[in-house]
This record gives structure tokens, sequence and C-alpha cells, in this order.
């Protein structure tokens, strides 16, 4: 049986060649991975490359807060302050904990701000809006004050939390694409270096499209291959 899973040459040299062949193959495609991803990392830089895929769906979910973020940053402010966050790779929780805040300091009696949080919070508008008053004279909130902030406050939370996590789904899955065709680009191009114009290039072009999801486990994978291959000749030995 266990010939016929790994081979006639399992007791001599051949198999050895074969499983360091495969090590290689699995070491080669692991760092091929590597590699595609720290390329598509270094498109960071460019502003309006990968990273503005999670980052016009921030602004596009954002923009319903408009008037209060601009309450809290004149202008269009707002747009660049989460842009310089978002592809400076702040840790999202930091971004979310900054984005709150600006809502926050956002809250105000103007009319156009209490629509926007009234809305979220499923609150009246009348109540936000005295509430905000309160705020801005500095007097004192009362319990049912509190309980109407706390309301608004945790619908503000979940909806910063579902925009976050949706934006970095949608840049995580472009860079996994783009990951993959660099390296497939670099598979083939490795190809026709070492073997040339030869039907050996799509192999080559092969191990760069499975290097992309491979790269993370290629180390875990080897040296369970590995130890495998060590059982099964100890049950050989037998």
């Amino acid at each position: 049986m266990l010939e016929s899973l790994f081979g006639a040459g399992f007791d001599g040299i051949d198999f050895q060649l074969d499983l360091t062949s495969i090590l290689q193959i699995i070491a080669a495609a692991g760092a091929l991975g590597t590699a595609a991803f720290g390329l598509v990392d270094v498109s960071k830089v460019v502003r309006w490359g990968l990273p503005s895929v999670g980052l016009r769906r921030l602004k596009r979910s954002f923009a319903r807060f408009d008037a209060t973020l601009t309450a809290a940053l004149p202008g269009d402010d707002w747009r660049e302050v989460m842009a310089i966050f978002w592809i400076s790779g702040l840790p999202k929780d930091e971004q979310k904990g900054k984005m709150r805040a600006l809502l926050r300091l956002g809250l105000s009696s103007r009319k156009d701000v209490i629509q926007e949080m009234a809305r979220i919070g499923g609150v009246t508008q009348e109540r936000l809006g005295e509430i905000a008053a309160k705020l801005e004279r500095g007097a004192a909130l009362n319990e049912e004050d509190l309980n109407v902030i706390g309301r608004v406050d945790a619908a503000v939370v979940a909806f910063i939390d579902a925009a976050y996590e949706r934006a970095d789904f949608e840049y995580r899955n472009a860079a996994r694409a783009t990951a993959a065709a660099v390296s497939v680009l670099l598979g083939a191009a490795g190809g026709f270096l070492v073997f040339g114009p030869t039907s050996d290039i799509w192999f080559a072009a092969a191990i760069g499209l499975v290097a992309v999801p491979l790269a993370p486990i290629a180390k875990d994978l080897s040296t369970s291959l590995t130890r495998a291959v060590d059982a099964a000749r100890a049950i050989r030995g037998r």
C-alpha cells in the first residue's frame, strides 16, 4: 500500500530525492507568495492604488455623517484625516476610536447634525437637540439624557465597526487577487529565465497561482509532510 502511495522508490534514494524536490517546491512557492504580498503591500505608497479600495468604501459609509464630521473638522478635512489613518496602516481599532471621537466632537445643536445623529440612534430630534444644547452650555446631564446619549453612542459604535470591517474585507480580497496575479507573473518570468520558452513555463505559472494561499502555511506544510513521511518509514520498517 505504501509503495502505491509513495512510488516504487520508497525504500531507496529516489524517494528521498522526490521528497526533497517537493519540499523545495513548497518552500519556493511560499517565498514567491511572500514576495508577491510584499510587492502588493508596497503599493500603499500610491495614494490612489490598492488601499483606495477600502478607503472609497469608508468615505461612502461615513458620508451619512458629513454634517457632524464637518462640524468637528471644517471643510473636507475629515476625509483627509480618514485617508491618512487608513493609508498609513494605523491599527484598525485606533482608526475606529478616532472616528468615534470626531463624531462626539461634532455633536452640536445644529439641525443637520441632529438629524444625522438622531436617525442612526433611533431617538427623536427634539430630545437629542435638547441634550446637545446642554452639552454646548456645559450643563449637567440627568440620567435620562445619559441613556439617550448612550443609545446614540452604541449605534455609532456598531456602525463604525461594520464600516471598517467591510472596508477591510474589500481591501483584503483585492490584495489577495492582486498578489495572485503578481505571483503568477513572477512565476512565469522565473520559469522563462530558468527553462526558456518551453511548456515548463506553465508549470512555473501554476506554482505562482498556488503560491499566495500557500505562503502563510508553507513552513507548517513542509514540517507536516516531513513528519508524515518519517512516520510512514517507521511503519514500513516494522
